[in-house]
């Protein structure tokens, strides 16, 4: 049987200094094939004669850390070819051939860029088509991030984390953007760690922000909503105009549903008074009553010649074909806000609206949460937590002069305190 031999190797440079990479060298039956370990090192770091790393005199202290992180990793490789070797022989399969495919199915598995390929396709598989989406979207980012250099998955520690948030904010993106990219890139990392691609160990995103920052106030007043339902056909102008308006109510109509969603409604969605929908987000249930001013939106639209509720997508749409309709909407969106008095009319303003309106109205947020089909009421909390200055200005009140100093006019509930006052909440 042929001897197998498997050594370490630097590549020569013709520049006395320059960083070259290290790779595996594997020879069997004459057959000569190399397996870049992803690793580079200069002369003074490489001990030719023994084939590893050698520490340089001088060298700093935190390079020397990372020389023995390095040397581990090319032992870890050089034990896991050991092994598949001895796999290889036990079946009567070990071949060059075999043992580069070997290698390479084992990389996949530890690219960061082929496991986020993998969840965006599952999640596809599952009807969850906007998170498959985010995850494409965050690799897509990634890979400008790395210049199209993959990144492996045990390779993400602090440093390479806090280097994506520098890129990503150098790129001028908002807060919450950042930390989406970053929070999808996280959840990435965390399922490979519970499926055992990379070891369990401190996450490497401890020291950047994943959270979601409260934003600016996107939620219009109740007499908007209002002004917006008595508006003209004159007034509207033109067909396009007034569709946009209808979907916008309709999707506050709808406990505020994502126009994603509206988008992708069915015929079949609808059993008597019960509009039944999957959010395309999450894949959650959610079953609305349909109110008159619904039926009446969906009358006005019905066509026998397609599939969807409302003319927004055709039946084979794909992804980009939603974002096309998205802008498409939110520029209508705008002159309906110009004719209205609001700025910045979009699709995401009927969600928040109807969200703030019920908090104003004193319903729980609990329910807030289920009717906009939130995970929890963290998320919900956000979407009205600037909303509540003139609750907290009664309470104040309250607190400081024991009644209500000013008169505020409020469709809240009232709440009585003991001594006798009471606020509008």
């Amino acid at each position: 049987m042929s001897k197998i031999s498997v050594k370490i190797k630097r590549k020569k440079s013709a520049k006395p200094g320059r960083p070259m990479p290290v790779y595996l060298q594997i020879i069997y039956c004459r057959k000569v094939a190399r397996i870049p370990l992803g690793i580079k090192l200069s002369d003074n770091e490489w001990d030719e004669q023994e084939g590893c790393i050698r520490i340089p005199p001088g060298t700093p202290p935190e390079q020397v850390l990372h020389l023995y992180s390095l040397d581990s990793q090319i032992k870890e490789r050089q034990q896991y070819l050991f092994n598949l070797i001895r796999f290889l022989e036990r079946n009567n399969t070990l071949s060059v051939a075999n043992l580069l495919s070997a290698c390479k199915e084992n990389e996949d598995k530890r690219s960061l860029y082929s496991f986020m390929e993998q969840l965006s396709e599952q999640f596809a598989r599952e009807g969850k088509k906007a998170t498959s989406h985010h995850y494409r979207s965050t690799l897509n980012t990634l890979t400008l991030f790395s210049e199209g250099k993959d990144i492996r998955l045990d390779d993400i520690d602090e440093t390479k984390v806090k280097q994506l948030e520098t890129w990503l904010i150098e790129k001028g993106l908002a807060p919450n953007t950042v930390s989406f990219y970053l929070r999808i890139t996280q959840s990435c990392w965390n399922k490979a760690v519970k499926t055992g691609l990379i070891p369990n160990a401190s996450s490497p995103f401890a020291q950047v922000n994943t959270r979601v920052e409260k934003t600016a106030k996107r939620a219009v007043e109740e007499k908007v909503i209002i002004r917006l339902a008595k508006l003209t056909d004159k007034e509207l102008q033109s067909p396009a105009l007034k569709f946009a308006r209808d979907m916008f109510l309709f999707s506050y109509y709808a406990r505020g549903m994502s126009y994603i969603d509206l988008a992708h409604l069915k015929k079949e969605n609808i059993k008597g008074d019960t509009l039944t929908y999957k959010r395309q987000k999450t894949g959650q249930e959610l079953k609305i009553r349909l109110l008159p001013e619904m039926i009446a939106i969906i009358k006005r639209y019905a066509s026998n010649s397609r599939r969807r509720l409302f003319p927004i997508l055709s039946d084979d749409a794909t992804y980009i074909n939603y974002e096309s309709a998205l802008r498409l909407q939110n520029k209508q969106l705008k002159k309906l806000g110009e004719l209205v008095g609001v700025e910045n009319l979009t699709t995401y303003v009927a969600r928040h609206t109807w969200a703030s309106i019920a908090n104003q109205k004193g319903v729980p947020i609990e329910l807030i949460s289920k009717g906009l089909g939130h995970s929890s009421t963290k998320v919900t909390l956000i979407y009205i937590g600037l909303l509540d200055n003139p609750r907290l200005d009664h309470a104040n009140d309250v607190v400081i002069y024991g009644k209500m100093k000013y008169k505020h006019k409020s469709n809240m509930n009232a709440f009585r305190y003991s001594d006798g006052y009471s606020v509008s909440w």
